[in-house]
């Protein structure tokens, strides 16, 4: 059943990107939709980046800084490791 699921999933993902990208070409070639058909992608873009960016910042902010490094096994513990 679960794999029916997925794939009647991915028919309607499929199925929505097909409306999506007829309503998108029409409102592109309707003079009174084509600044909203270009403008919302372009202002989501920018909002989106500024969410990365932002996102970046706080990880850097939480970072504990140069961490210690990884110490490697000894030989004795390598040679276990292959037995």
């Amino acid at each position: 059943m679960s794999k029916f699921k997925g794939q009647l999933t991915g028919i309607l993902i499929c199925l929505a990107c097909i409306v999506i990208g007829v309503l998108y070409g029409y409102a592109l070639y309707t003079p009174k939709f084509r600044i909203y058909a270009i403008a919302i992608p372009v202002v989501l873009a920018f909002y989106t980046l500024i969410a990365i960016g932002f996102w970046i910042g706080t990880e850097m902010v939480r970072s504990t800084g140069i961490e210690e490094e990884i110490k490697e096994p000894k030989k004795s513990e390598k040679k276990k490791k292959r037995k």
